[in-house]
């Protein structure tokens, strides 16, 4: 166990943080940018260049973020549920029962939350893009907005996604919280 977990730990880190972050990610957003460029001047019309551009950028991460996260859950699941169950069959078998219904309150607890997580997790982005896309919007047409906008009402148009986007990851994190 000295050198077994360390070791073991090790490859871990160097096969998610050498081969799969770099990889899956921009293999994600590469695949994105095809898509996107292939749109209509319309969708293009209908929405921020820095929205867009943050859509693409994110998805990657938030794909290869997800995949890891799930294989990680479910080796340590099963791996230590299933050593658990092992230990106590070989000891006395009706000590496996607190686990297996810890398991099922477990499996029931995420059925109900996960679907409620990720619907938040989808709005909170889109809030999050929609703040990023105005920011990078103004930043983009500065020398217009210095030369004939309002200041004030530019302020208050991001200042408005910018709020609607706490609120929304609000939401998102009174999820986890509960959970």
């Amino acid at each position: 166990t000295l050198v077994a977990r360390p070791l073991f730990t090790g490859l871990h880190n160097l096969l998610v943080n050498q081969a799969i972050v770099p990889g899956l990610s921009n293999r994600s957003r590469w695949l994105m940018h095809n898509y996107v460029v292939r749109q209509s001047l319309g969708f293009f019309n209908n929405d921020f260049a820095g929205r867009i551009a943050n859509r693409v950028m994110q998805t990657g991460t938030s794909l290869r973020e997800s995949a890891v996260q799930m294989v990680d859950a479910l080796w340590y699941i099963v791996v230590y549920t299933g050593s658990a169950l092992w230990l106590f069959a070989q000891a006395d078998p009706w000590l496996m029962l607190p686990l297996l219904i810890w398991l099922v309150v477990y499996v029931a607890l995420m059925a109900f939350f996960v679907p409620r997580m990720k619907a938040r997790a989808w709005i909170a982005s889109d809030a999050r893009s929609k703040a990023t896309g105005r920011i990078v919007d103004g930043y983009t047409n500065i020398s217009t907005l210095k030369l004939f906008a309002h200041a004030g009402r530019e302020q208050a148009y991001v200042r408005d996604a910018i709020d609607e986007l706490a609120v929304k990851h609000r939401g998102q994190t009174r999820v986890t919280t509960t959970m």
